[in-house]
This record gives C-alpha cells, sequence and structure tokens, in this order.
C-alpha cells in the first residue's frame, strides 16, 4: 500500500480558485494512505480566517512562508515557498523510508528538478496542477513508457474537482 506525503504550492495553486481541499484527500485515499500533508503560504487575517483550523482537520499542516518586496505596490514580490517546499521534500526523501509517494500541488517549473530527483530515489510521484500549470512540469510529469506509469502520474485539480463532485451525484 502506497504511504503518501502531500506538499501544497499554495499560492501557485489556490490563489485564483477555492480549492477543495477534501477531495484532493479523497482522490490521494484512493492511491494510498495519506500520511500527512503541507502547504505553504503567507498567513494573511483575509485569506485564513478559520481556514488554518479547516487545514489542520484534513491532516495538513500550514507552514508560514514569508514574502519579500513591495507586493503592495506592483506585485513584485517573492515568496519562500518553493526552496521550503524543495527542502522538506528532499527531507522527507532522507528521512522517511515509510513514504512512498511524493505528491506535490502546484503549476510551477522551478519543482522538475526535485520531481526527477523524487524519481531517483525511487519513489513514486502525484504530480497535481492547475490549468495555467508550467508545460515543461505537465510534461516532465507525463508517462513516456508502462515503467514510467508506474511511478508518475499527472492530474490536472479540475479533473478531480470533476471526479468528487460525480462522485457527489451518484
Amino acid at each position: 500500500m502506497e504511504r503518501i506525503a502531500l506538499f501544497i504550492d499554495y499560492d501557485n495553486t489556490c490563489r485564483e480558485k477555492r480549492i477543495d481541499f477534501q477531495a484532493i484527500k479523497n482522490y490521494l485515499s484512493n492511491k494510498g494512505i495519506f500520511i500527512f500533508g503541507r502547504t505553504y503560504f503567507k498567513f494573511d487575517s483575509e485569506r485564513t480566517k478559520g481556514f488554518l483550523y479547516k487545514l489542520w482537520e484534513w491532516n495538513i499542516q500550514p507552514i508560514y512562508s514569508p514574502v519579500f518586496g513591495k507586493e503592495e505596490i506592483n506585485n513584485n514580490s517573492k515568496s519562500l515557498a518553493d526552496p521550503m517546499i524543495i527542502i522538506d521534500i528532499m527531507e522527507t526523501l532522507l528521512k522517511n523510508d515509510n513514504i512512498t509517494t511524493i505528491a506535490l500541488m502546484s503549476g510551477d517549473k522551478d519543482f522538475v528538478p526535485v520531481i526527477r530527483k523524487i524519481m531517483e530515489y525511487g519513489k513514486k510521484v502525484i504530480l497535481i496542477y492547475p490549468p495555467n500549470a508550467a508545460e515543461i512540469l505537465t510534461n516532465t510529469c507525463s508517462p513516456k513508457s508502462d515503467a514510467e506509469e508506474k511511478h508518475i502520474t499527472s492530474i490536472g485539480y479540475d479533473e478531480i474537482e470533476t471526479m468528487s463532485h460525480q462522485t457527489l451525484i451518484e
């Protein structure tokens, strides 16, 4: 049975659309045992009101990710979320032998090298990506052979949401 750790690049995937985290957990539960999740973002009162508690209910740990720059003036700020996620994924690979699958929710091309490293370590990858995901990221996570198909899964968030709604209707 697969044992899954989920890492969510919140600002990259959830900024423009409210995400149904329960649908994501349900999808991952069909793939294996959901061990833990982490989501990385800047906490602010408007966006996180009541939301942090809900994340804890879903066994998704919120991780504060500082933002630097003049975000109020020209939205030219930089978040530390990506490097924090990469470090946590690598630490999970090195310290948690019981984790067999890394699920990453992002559309950012910065994660291509870490996805390749996950596969190099013999772990499975599940990429959950938004509609505006970088093409190189989705291509990296598209299986090119039967052997790769056993180690890589890639699915759009919209597909998970659709599957979740169909399950509710049935």
